[in-house]
């Protein structure tokens, strides 16, 4: 079925259907957009086409191009809970949502800034469920600077060194998010989603039993760039970066092996 002929939620009534909230709670360049749109696939869900930041009705900031984490005033500015209305936001998603089928129950949205609010997300949508991720520092480090960081902040920072501090800062909130969040959520990293995807399955149906169909061994589009099975990208992109791209990342990484190691990350 596709989108435009899917069930719409503005036809029918969400807040009676609704009896769960899934978040996919990932930084961006984590594979997150994959597995919001394999998630889509299910019969048990509602979708956003978009990032629930950017559907129309969201009442919250904006946040700052790709390293909204990458300082700490900017990071605590955002998540202000009074810069947020969750109660207009989630009307206007509930509108804009499309399922497969009209008595899904699950309401499923990711956006990357969302790390910084899982305790606003928990206190303000009924049965709230995570699904944690990360990848490997580097590959998300190059997937930033590739971008080129197209509206960047008003600082004279090397924007890789922001890239750099940002990518430690979701590492240590997706640890705090783990820690907080045991007993709702669920956590595998792209690595592992991309070498056993029947595992990540699995974590998501123990979390959120009436996903029953969730698989994401599944060809899907992403962002019109790629439109296939998920595979590994880590050593693509991190043999894009340059002798002094990786010099300036580990000149930042090596100052924070912790929040790396609490993954399974290293500097190399």
């Amino acid at each position: 079925m596709t989108e435009l002929a899917a069930p719409l939620g503005i036809l029918h009534d969400l807040d009676a259907l609704v009896d769960t909230h899934l978040f996919v709670l990932s930084p961006n360049n984590c594979g997150s957009t994959f597995v919001k749109n394999a998630l889509a696939l299910s019969r048990h869900t509602w979708n956003l086409r978009h990032e629930g930041q950017h559907a129309y009705g969201f009442v919250g900031p904006a946040h700052r191009a790709l390293i909204w984490a990458s300082d700490p005033h900017w990071a605590q500015t955002y998540a202000t809970p009074g810069n947020f209305d969750w109660d207009v936001t989630r009307r206007a998603w509930y509108a804009q949502s499309f399922a497969s089928n009209a008595h899904a129950s699950v309401f499923v949205e990711k956006s990357p800034p969302f790390v910084l609010l899982a305790d606003q997300l928990r206190t303000n949508f009924k049965q709230a469920r995570f699904v944690l991720l990360t990848r490997d520092p580097y590959a998300m480090y190059e997937g930033i600077i590739r971008r080129r960081l197209a509206h960047p902040p008003k600082d004279p920072t090397d924007p890789r060194v922001l890239a750099a501090r940002h990518v430690v800062a979701c590492l240590r909130l997706q640890a705090d998010n783990r820690a907080a969040l045991a007993g709702v959520s669920t956590y595998f990293s792209y690595e592992q989603l991309c070498a056993d995807p029947a595992s990540c399955d699995s974590a998501v149906r123990t979390l959120v039993p009436s996903l029953d169909d969730v698989e994401f061994n599944v060809r899907v589009s992403v962002k019109g760039m790629y439109d296939e099975q998920l595979r590994n990208m880590n050593a693509d992109s991190i043999a894009r970066l340059s002798r002094e791209d990786r010099a300036v990342a580990n000149s930042v990484f090596g100052e924070h092996t912790d929040a790396l190691a609490a993954f399974g990350y290293e500097v190399s």
